[in-house]
């Protein structure tokens, strides 16, 4: 089998760089002392982190390239991120960029279902970016935010998420939101003749594991479109069991995720890659432009990697979000294309034209990029 291959970026000044690349590769696989290692050229040979290549990339910015091998990851995701990070994480200036799995540990991992392509197919929309808004906010009651999803359907709008906030301590209450909300759209998108492409409705999946698992269930059986989980909030092993047999559209939300950037993992690969093996179809990020501090520079690695091909898992959707408003329309398209959801939450719901029509001129702004 291949090896598993790591990248880190390193913010320490040249001369000390290899000291902590080989602290890194011991930290992260033995945990000894180098004495020990002296003794045992087997597991130095065969356990200790390989450094491929160490490189200064800017003035007190080095990258690190890893090898290890496979069977280091025999425990699962929780093994693998022990591998990839784990006591790393603590030491400061060390972020793990990317990593490159081998096919027989990538099939491990369900990946996503649907991806772009079948996110489109169910959309109905072949080329242009997809128009998505929130429900929101907690606290307005269930005929507010059934109106607000018959309108958004009403305008035209492809894709409608729970916001993450949006949380029901009850199952009964819950399910009485949800089926409204679904019914709400359903009217909404017969009003607008889109029967046949009728708006994604994705339901947030939050709480124990146990009621997530339950709620999960529901939407199953009631033909709910996906759900919207924070793996952040359940964990991310939690979350790779809770979608490991469901065929819902999946969207991941970024709560919980840590800084935009600087973290111990970098947000790309959280996103573009841990994300999309546990099964994102779409991934939600905070971008530039908006309430969060992150660079336009990291928000194209995510998308990147999102989109990236990998063995036979179809692309994600990434979908900037955090603020989005209408007059960043323009530049999220010069930024992210076709291959992108567009989340813009607070900004429609305060149109002065009222949600319909919001909903309406921000799909023909969005198509008339992409005819």
């Amino acid at each position: 089998m291949a090896r598993i291959e790591a990248l880190y970026r390193l913010r320490v000044a040249a001369a000390e760089a290899r000291a902590l690349a080989r602290a890194i590769a011991v930290e992260l696989t033995v945990e000894v002392p180098e004495a020990i290692l002296a003794r045992s050229p087997a597991i130095e040979r065969d356990i200790v982190a390989r450094i491929e290549d160490l490189r200064e990339v800017a003035p007190g910015r080095q990258e690190l390239h890893l090898s290890f091998s496979p069977e280091l990851a025999a425990g699962g995701l929780p093994q693998l991120l022990n591998l990839l990070s784990g006591n790393a994480s603590m030491l400061p200036g060390v972020e793990l960029v990317d990593a490159e799995l081998p096919a027989e540990l990538i099939a491990q991992f369900p990946g996503p279902r649907h991806g772009i392509p079948g996110i489109r197919r169910r959309a109905g929309a072949r080329a242009r970016p997809l128009v998505a808004t929130a429900l929101k906010p907690r606290g307005a009651t269930l005929e507010a935010l059934a109106a607000t999803a018959e309108s958004f359907a009403r305008g035209g709008g492809d894709l409608i998420k729970d916001d993450h906030n949006l949380v029901e301590g009850s199952f009964d209450r819950y399910a009485e939101r949800v089926l409204r909300i679904r019914d709400a759209i359903l009217h909404g998108s017969g009003a607008a003749g889109r029967a046949s492409h009728p708006t994604i409705y994705l339901a947030l999946l939050a709480g124990p594991l146990p009621e997530v698992e339950r709620r999960l269930r529901f939407l199953e059986r009631e033909g709910i479109d996906g759900a919207l989980v924070a793996p952040g909030l359940l964990g991310l092993e939690g979350t790779r069991a809770l979608l490991a047999g469901t065929d819902r559209i999946v969207m991941t939300h970024p709560s919980l995720s840590g800084p935009p950037a600087g973290g111990p993992i970098a947000p790309s690969f959280l996103h573009g890659v841990l994300h999309r093996l546990l099964g994102a179809d779409a991934a939600v990020f905070v971008n530039h432009g908006g309430r969060f501090p992150i660079s336009r520079e990291e928000c194209l690695a995510i998308a990147e990697q999102c989109r990236r091909p990998r063995d036979a898992w179809p692309a994600t959707f990434p979908v900037p979000a955090g603020g989005m408003r209408f007059d960043r329309i323009d530049a999220m398209a010069d930024d992210f294309g076709g291959d992108t959801i567009f989340l813009i939450g607070g900004d429609l719901l305060v149109r002065e034209e009222g949600i319909e029509a919001g909903t309406r001129a921000f799909v023909e702004r969005v198509s008339a990029r992409f005819p």
